[in-house]
């Protein structure tokens, strides 16, 4: 399934720097918040099986989203958001799944929206339960990301309840990304990498309570969320 559309976002950003923040003495675009709304165009290209829990398909998702006082935005930028997932079924109950993102900002971009994420699957820090799992949300901010994310999703035990199939699944999983300040010259090293084991509850493989442990150079998460990462 192949599609398009306008789509169409409102953002209100306060924010208050402390005496003696490093906020206050660098003073970055958007010390004082504002708005950030934009207008913007997704093409999609959908051939997963399953939405909620997919097994087989994949998905390309192209987002651009313009800011300006057009839009009703203090700030002038244009954000262009690449996702694309793959899932494979290996076996019926065990599904190699992958997702890879590619982002650029490129104009006047007020600092706090330099680690958020936009797209479908937008969010508001690059690191956390998302992206980048065990790192802290807005971990690494600047106006190019990349995250790659790779799972092993093995659901072994099943069993019925009040008509619904309710699966119980193990998920070890690897995350890798960085971020740039500028597109040339390229530079490939100092990737940031985590990785660890998650567990799934799939009840009707449309509710995911999912709970992931990831472990990175700089320490441990544990992280709790409905639905999966990707």
């Amino acid at each position: 399934v192949c599609s398009s559309d306008l789509v169409l976002g409102f953002k209100w950003m306060k924010i208050t720097a402390p005496a003696g923040s490093l906020l206050e003495a660098q003073k970055p675009v958007g010390l004082g918040g504002g708005r950030t709304h934009y207008l913007g165009w997704a093409i999609i290209r959908d051939t997963l099986d399953f939405e909620p829990y997919p097994s087989n398909g994949t998905l390309n998702e192209l987002y651009l989203q313009w800011y300006s006082k057009f839009t009703g935005s203090n700030f002038d930028f244009l954000r262009t958001t690449y996702t694309f997932r793959y899932y494979y079924p290996i076996h019926r109950r065990l599904i190699f799944a992958h997702r890879s993102l590619f982002e650029v900002l490129s104009g006047t971009v007020p600092f706090y929206e330099l680690s958020a994420i936009g797209g479908a699957d937008s969010t508001i820090g690059f690191g956390g339960d998302r992206f980048m799992r065990g790192y802290d949300g807005n971990r690494f901010v600047d106006h190019i990301r990349t995250s790659i994310g790779f799972e092993l999703r093995w659901d072994p035990i099943s069993f019925g309840f009040a008509d619904q199939e309710i699966a119980l699944g193990f998920v070890p999983f690897v995350d890798v990304g960085r971020v740039w300040d500028k597109l040339l010259p390229v530079k490939i090293g100092n990737l940031h990498a985590s990785t660890g084991w998650g567990t799934r509850l799939i009840w009707g493989k449309r509710l995911i309570v999912r709970g992931d442990y990831a472990l990175t150079p700089e320490g441990s998460s544990f992280y709790i969320e409905l639905g999966n990462s990707f």
